[in-house]
């Protein structure tokens, strides 16, 4: 099962787990620039695989100052409440 948070994030169920993966621009030395899906963490439950994600943003996405933090993760969070309520 697929669970697609925003077109950026989604959840994928494994055997015995979930995963957090990311939609990223891959740059690949002399070679054509492509996106693909990649791996950010296996999570026991998806509650935990969800609670991981602003933690990944804060990590990895260069966000200066907790204002930019704070918006960012709020535009997670509205794209995400809108593909529930679909």
């Amino acid at each position: 099962m697929i669970i697609n948070i925003t077109d950026e994030y989604r959840v994928k169920t494994i055997p015995m787990n979930f995963v957090l993966e990311q939609y990223r621009e891959i740059k690949p030395k002399n070679k054509p620039v492509r996106y693909e899906w990649v791996f950010l963490g296996y999570y026991s439950g998806l509650a935990s695989a969800l609670k991981a994600l602003p933690d990944h943003v804060a990590l990895t996405e260069g966000l200066i100052g907790v204002d930019h933090l704070s918006a960012r993760l709020r535009d997670i969070a509205e794209d995400a409440a809108k593909r529930l309520l679909k």
